[in-house]
């Protein structure tokens, strides 16, 4: 079905809604294919941008939810956990070469424990709050430099 906004559906459907598996494609051309369920998408699916980033996994009622893969337009991947359309829970990001977050998010920030580990050997294992590392954590170096102890707002305190 072609809609007056030029959006096309392909798929099935129950009582005059999209229900089941379907394929739609916007006007700007982001698309989404996997299970609906009245109107919305409801089940597995995946969401592609027309910049090439999608998120692939669980949907309840038009938001992401529950386990899902989010990659972006550089190659960066989130696999994990999905609330609110964002994540939420527990979860690893990917970035560059070998730089890896693994741990807890919440609107898909870094927040509570969690470890960095970044491409040029720098390690921290500990708490985070809004993005930042804050409270308690372990900072390890390339040059094998240590320090332990509180953070605040990202930055070594006490």
């Amino acid at each position: 079905m072609i809609y007056f906004n030029k959006r096309l559906y392909e798929g099935e459907w129950v009582d005059d809604q999209r229900s089941g598996y379907g394929r739609e494609v916007y006007p700007n051309g982001n698309a989404y294919e996997g299970n609906y369920f009245r109107n919305k998408a409801h089940g597995q699916g995946k969401f592609t941008w027309i910049n090439n980033c999608y998120y692939e996994g669980n949907w309840e009622y038009g938001n992401k939810i529950g386990q899902g893969k989010w990659v972006g337009s550089h190659g960066e991947t989130y696999i994990g956990d999905w609330k609110d359309n964002k994540a939420n829970g527990y979860g690893t990001l990917t970035w560059g070469p070998n730089d890896v977050y693994e741990g807890q998010w919440k609107d898909f920030l870094k927040h509570g424990l969690g470890i960095d580990k970044f491409a040029n050997g720098d390690f921290y294992d500990g708490s985070f709050i809004e993005g930042l590392p804050e409270g308690k954590g372990t900072y390890i170096w390339q040059n094998k430099a240590i320090y332990v102890g509180d953070f605040w707002k990202g930055m070594k305190h006490g």
